[in-house]
């Protein structure tokens, strides 16, 4: 005789079938009303609510979705400016986690950070500062511009805590970084297709969000032959397949030839790209990676370091000069290698126009110290930005743009908005580094971890002290340490011997997975 099912669990199924059920008797309506006001709007809608029946379903593939699309810039016609796809599905987690919570009544039982009080305390700030100085939300009424960089930063906070509660297995896990890889992919090969074309080809920009400024110096610098030709979306390319090669290539004999044929792969696209910061991240992430990963092997691990390192670095002097102009410019910031002038004059040309946006920042900070900036500009200013294109100093500054982390959220943020997003930071680190340390080593799961944590605290560390922006850089925050904490997640689930798969029998299939206790 089959068993009755329990109150809670027949709750829990009846409730999702009535939102099932809402949602087709959405679509039909929507498709009602698309076809008889011809709309182009409203398809988008019948298209979209398929997919949320399916979220619905599904919450640990949305939770994937949202990291397999951070780096890919997709996008689709009306989504506010901005936003770019994975903006959406990490507002859909968000509405689809604060449903379940109040359907089912459950509450959060999982491991507990710190770090995540001083988020709190850092969201507190954002909001006084808006209550100072305006949102920006023009279509509340604001008469400021600039209040999506509020928006960005709230779906990103909810974001990483609604993560928690949701649970990926280890496969998932698997097909989500590889994903991420896949994706990262895409604004790259539109870039490669644009220029190359001679700007022909650009109809793909309708779901590809296009950085304008990069587009437009790649395409002169191909079609004139002046300048340094670059291809810069290469650059996440370039760190993406470098984590294809650290999570999925374990450092052993039968292995080694590919891992070293798919590094040279990474420095190649580095190249192309032309930044700087991309190869600093790599050797500093290479290093960390292997001082936490396998502790026995640390000192021959470092020894073989710093001898593959000598020897590149011989081995980069004599023919350093005869590069590629991006290569050159990569490598320049590197003792002893020979560089065009070319090369010499778009890097002093840069770090001068830093110098500029900084010293510009540092005599209007004092006002800004305790209550900062915020990200909105005056209407005021418009007509101020339109006369002064040319100056591209003083359109950084009006833009928030001060490429430096610190700057950026003393200047933005005030001091007690600095204080809390360090100390999420730092105890962020900290917490993820205990949580390492009580990984089972030589699994997927211990060194996926290891990579991405190395990968978080280099990132870190050059928010800190050569590039960052609070606007631009907290997803990367968020999203990554997303990843972090969902390891750890199916690290316990999996030591506790507790199935995460949809076809567990012991609970609704298509629930959401439910964190064990630490």
């Amino acid at each position: 005789m089959q068993q009755p099912k329990p109150a809670s669990l027949q709750h829990a199924i009846s409730q999702r079938i009535l939102i099932q059920l809402g949602l087709i008797v959405g679509i039909l309506l929507m498709s009602m009303f698309a076809f008889s006001r011809g709309r182009p709007i409203y398809f988008v809608g019948i298209v979209a609510l398929p997919v949320m029946v399916y979220f619905i379903n599904h919450p640990p593939v949305l939770f994937a979705s949202v990291i397999a699309l951070f780096n890919s810039m997709l996008t689709f016609p009306g989504i506010p400016q901005g936003l770019n796809a994975y903006h959406v599905a990490a507002a859909g987690m968000i509405g689809l986690i604060v449903a379940s919570l109040i359907i089912t009544k459950k509450t959060y039982r999982g491991p507990r950070y710190l770090s995540d009080k001083f988020l709190l305390f850092f969201t507190l700030i954002i909001l006084m500062v808006m209550t100072v100085h305006g949102s920006g939300l023009r279509a509340l009424g604001s008469s400021m511009w600039g209040g999506m960089a509020y928006i960005q930063l709230f779906i990103g906070m909810g974001y990483l805590i609604a993560s928690r509660y949701i649970v990926l297995t280890e496969k998932q896990w698997k097909y989500t970084v590889a994903a991420l890889v896949l994706l990262t992919a895409v604004p790259a090969v539109a870039q490669v297709v644009f220029v190359l074309s001679g700007g022909a080809i650009y109809q793909h920009y309708m779901f590809v969000k296009a950085e304008i400024g990069a587009l437009a110096y790649s395409l002169y610098t191909h079609e004139a032959a002046q300048g340094v030709p670059r291809y810069q979306m290469l650059g996440n390319l370039a760190l993406a397949v470098f984590s294809l090669a650290m999570v999925f290539m374990p450092l052993r004999k039968s292995g080694m030839v590919f891992f070293v044929l798919t590094m040279i792969g990474v420095f190649v696209l580095a190249g192309y790209a032309g930044y700087r910061n991309v190869l600093f991240r790599i050797v500093l992430t290479l290093i960390l990676f292997f001082l936490l990963i396998e502790p026995r092997k640390r000192p021959i691990r470092v020894a073989i370091m710093i001898g593959l390192g000598f020897v590149g670095w011989l081995s980069l002097i004599p023919v350093s000069g005869s590069l590629p102009l991006p290569f050159q410019r990569m490598i320049s910031w590197i003792p002893g290698m020979s560089i065009s002038p070319v090369i010499l004059y778009d890097t002093a040309f840069s770090n001068e126009w830093r110098f500029q946006i900084w010293d510009m920042v540092l005599h209007d900070l004092p006002q800004y110290l305790w209550v900062g900036r915020g990200f909105v500009m005056p209407a005021s200013l418009a007509t101020l930005t339109s006369e002064t294109m040319g100056d591209s100093v003083l359109m950084a500054y009006l833009y928030h743009n001060y490429h430096s982390g610190p700057l950026s959220l003393l200047m933005d943020l005030g001091i007690l908005g600095f204080i809390g997003y360090t100390g999420f930071l730092i105890f962020a680190i900290l917490e993820m580094y205990r949580a390492f340390r009580r990984l089972a080593p030589g699994t997927f799961l211990h060194r996926a971890f290891a990579f991405f944590f190395a990968h978080f605290v280099v990132f870190v560390l050059m928010f800190y002290f050569v590039f960052g922006d609070v606007k631009s850089s907290s997803m990367h925050f968020f999203i990554y340490l997303s990843i972090l904490r969902g390891i750890i997640l199916t690290s316990r689930q999996q030591k506790a011997g507790q199935s995460v798969s949809e076809s567990s029998p012991d609970r609704t299939p298509g629930a959401l997975p439910h964190p064990i206790r630490a």
